[in-house]
Formats: C-alpha cells, sequence, structure tokens
C-alpha cells in the first residue's frame, strides 16, 4: 500500500533551480525530501546507539532509503498549491546584502506518494522511514536558510487515503492551540519515533538506549560529531510569537519571525559561518503555526568542531529558547 500525505509550507520555501539565484519550477524535489529524511533518520539513530561509526550509520540509511543498487522506494511529488513570491533571505541586512531571492509562498502544498518495491521493505523499515518523514515534518526544514525559518513544512493526511502515520501512532497536526500543546506534541512524537526505530536497531544487532534516556531532564545538551538527538533538553520552544514572516522582499517587517531569529554577529562561529571553512549552523530553527502566529521551535546539537564560547547558548536564550521540552534551562 503507497503512503500519501501532503506537505504544507507555513513560511517561505526556496528553492533553487538550474540557476540557484532562480526558482525551482517543480517546487519540491523528491531527491531533496531524501536528503532530509536522512538527516533525521542518522540524527535520532545517533542519539540512540553509542557512538556509531561513518560506516555503520550510512549502512542504516541505506537499508531504509535504499541505494543506487538497490533501490527500496519510488517517490513522486506532486504540487497542489504554490504561488511564487520575492522574499529577502537574509532579512537582518539591508540592500544588497539582504540577498533578494524568489520563492514560494508559505501555503504552498505539494503531495507526496511513496511507492515500496515489492518485498523490499519489512514492517520495522517502513516504521522508522515513517518515523524519519514526522521528525523532518516537524522538526526540520528544507530548502535555502531551512535553519533560520524558511521552508518549514507541517504534513497533512489526505482526504480519502489511508493515513499511514496514525496507523503508527503518529498524529499529524497543522497547527496549535498555544505553545504547550506544541511541547507536548513535540514530546510525544520524538518518543513515539524513538519507539519505532527500536526493535529496528535491535534486529540490527544494535543495543539502543531506553527511551527514558531521552527524557531524563537531567541529561546534558553534550557536544557531538554530527547532528544529533540524544535528549530532549536539546529542543526548546520559544516562548515569542510573531504576527508576520518580516521576509517580505516588498514589506519587510523588522519586527517579523524569520528576521528575529536571524542571526546575531558576537555569536559567531558558534551559530556556523561561511568564512573560514563553512560550519553548518548548530541551531536548527524552524517556524510552527500556534493560534494563527508564528512560534520559532530550536533543536540544538553542539558539534565537537565548533568552539562552544557560551555565545551561542545566549543568544538562543535572547530569542526566547530559555528552556528545554523537558523544563530545562538553556
Amino acid at each position: 500500500m503507497p503512503i500519501i500525505f501532503e506537505v504544507r509550507f507555513i513560511s517561505p520555501l526556496l528553492m533553487g533551480g538550474i540557476d540557484s539565484r532562480d526558482l525551482d519550477g517543480l517546487g519540491l524535489r523528491g531527491n531533496s525530501l531524501r536528503g532530509c529524511w536522512r538527516f533525521w533518520l542518522r540524527a535520532l539513530v545517533g542519539g540512540m546507539v553509542y557512538l556509531p561509526t561513518p560506516e555503520q550509520l550510512l549502512a542504516l540509511e541505506n537499508d531504509i532509503f535504499g541505494a543506487t543498487a538497490k533501490p527500496v522506494f519510488r517517490l513522486r511529488v506532486d504540487r497542489v498549491i504554490a504561488n511564487r513570491e520575492n522574499f529577502v533571505r537574509l532579512p537582518h541586512r539591508s540592500g544588497g546584502q539582504a540577498a533578494p531571492k524568489p520563492g514560494y509562498q508559505e501555503g504552498a502544498v505539494f503531495r507526496v506518494t511513496i511507492l515500496t518495491r515489492p518485498g523490499a521493505m519489512a514492517l520495522d523499515q517502513m516504521n522508522v522511514l515513517l518515523g524519519s518523514i514526522w521528525l523532518w515534518g516537524y522538526l526540520g526544514a528544507i530548502g535555502n536558510r531551512s535553519r533560520r525559518g524558511f521552508g518549514s513544512p507541517v504534513l497533512a493526511p489526505v482526504a480519502g487515503q489511508s493515513d499511514s502515520f496514525a496507523a503508527v501512532d503518529l498524529n499529524l497536526s497543522q497547527q496549535f492551540d498555544d505553545s504547550a500543546t506544541l511541547s507536548q506534541y513535540l514530546q510525544q512524537g520524538i518518543e513515539r519515533c524513538w519507539q519505532l526505530f527500536q526493535p529496528w536497531l535491535t534486529g540490527h544487532g544494535y543495543t539502543p538506549r531506553r527511551v527514558t534516556a531521552l527524557t531524563d531532564p537531567t541529561a546534558a545538551l553534550g557536544t557531538y560529531e554530527f547532528f544529533t538527538v540524544k535528549t530532549l533538553n536539546q529542543v526548546a520552544v520559544s516562548t515569542l510569537s510573531f504576527t508576520d514572516l518580516g521576509c517580505l522582499k516588498s514589506a519587510p517587517n523588522p519586527a517579523g519571525a524569520i528576521k528575529h531569529i536571524h542571526g546575531d554577529p558576537t555569536a559567531q562561529p558558534e551559530l556556523g559561518r561561511v568564512w573560514g571553512g563553512r560550519l553548518a549552523s548548530p541551531a536548527y530553527i524552524r517556524l510552527h503555526n500556534v493560534n494563527n502566529e508564528w512560534v520559532p521551535v530550536c533543536t540544538w546539537s553542539k558539534f565537537a568542531g565548533i568552539p562552544d564560547l557560551g555565545r551561542a547558548a545566549t543568544y538562543l536564550r535572547s530569542i526566547g529558547f530559555s528552556n528545554s521540552l523537558l523544563g530545562a534551562p538553556w
């Protein structure tokens, strides 16, 4: 049975095509989605398994997503709604430095169909695939500046189609009444993904950590070699909310959500950098719809290769990330 669902964007999607300065006419590509889903599988496995090697991680990823010589499913993406608009992808800057770029407006919708090849995936593999997609749908994003609010998705079932996520107790929500409800939803979803991954990892000869380790309120954030989710203390919902995104080229709003979370020069290079060697940001900030406003959510994975001078933590606290999902201070 195919897996069919919709991806609805609650912030602008910036996807470059052949010309990186222009918009990809297809909107959302299957290869890009696969890459995002692999990222979040790797992040959770890294937290569940003690010091996995790159070779072990790649083997586990390929078991779910396949490889060139061993495809396991076909992926189709259809555009439902996607209106073009012009945005500034660096809204905290001015003039040409604001980097104007075309994108798809918030409200863009794409339908995703996953067709597994006969006999290619067992039930535990299907569960891990669904968990990886859910993690991306509610912690991650896609496209340019996806770690600073652009390209934030939510998932939705399709009317008349079987809801594969509900079948494994992963609820799909598009908006939330308040931040407390959002926090509870994220915690329950991440715990459920952890549970779905456990039998699959055991079947591959690993001894995964128990879900109680994920929910230990005394667990430290830790420092990792790659983006890793090991404790819910790494995830926080901002105490701030915004009525505007602040990134529309024709009417930028200095009080908008994306402008507000777009960086503090004093926190560099702890929040990533492009000069002196490119470093991805350890802070993955995306947006959620809470009572018809935008609320940032951050997943923070401190990297061993980035010096920790405390400035990133200070900056994240300044934009509302004061406590983790478990109530621990950041």
